[in-house]
């Protein structure tokens, strides 16, 4: 009994920290001007922080009369926001390929320990 608990509570953490970086994305490190972040395609997150310290995650940038629009869509509602070029401190785009890869394993991460997890009950218990 003391081997199946101790043996859960690592299962537990792993799915836990599983959790919790599931919903993550990558970006890039280095900054981006205004005019790529624009063209860039509608599937890659912005991530636009602001000279006061705020950082926005957008799924578009837009430039419209030396103004900047950016907009975010969450659970079907639009949020649009506007910025001035001065105040914005950088702009990184979303690395696509590495949270590609971390998004599937952490879909798939979760089923392989289930099953690890039944394989080691059935047979540490004889056939439970």
């Amino acid at each position: 009994m003391k081997a199946i608990i101790k043996s859960s509570k690592h299962i537990a953490w792993l799915l836990t920290s599983i959790i919790f970086f599931q919903s993550c994305h990558v970006y890039y490190h280095a900054s981006v001007p205004v005019d790529e972040a624009t063209k860039t395609n509608a599937t890659q997150f912005k991530k636009l922080k602001t000279r006061n310290g705020k950082i926005y995650k957008l799924n578009s940038i837009e430039v419209v009369n030396g103004t900047i629009y950016g907009q975010r869509k969450t659970y079907g509602r639009v949020y649009d926001w506007c910025f001035k070029e001065e105040d914005i401190k950088s702009i990184q785009l979303q690395n696509v390929a590495k949270s590609n890869v971390e998004y599937s394993a952490t879909r798939v991460e979760p089923f392989k320990s289930y099953i690890t997890l039944l394989y080691y009950l059935h047979w540490r218990m004889g056939g439970c």
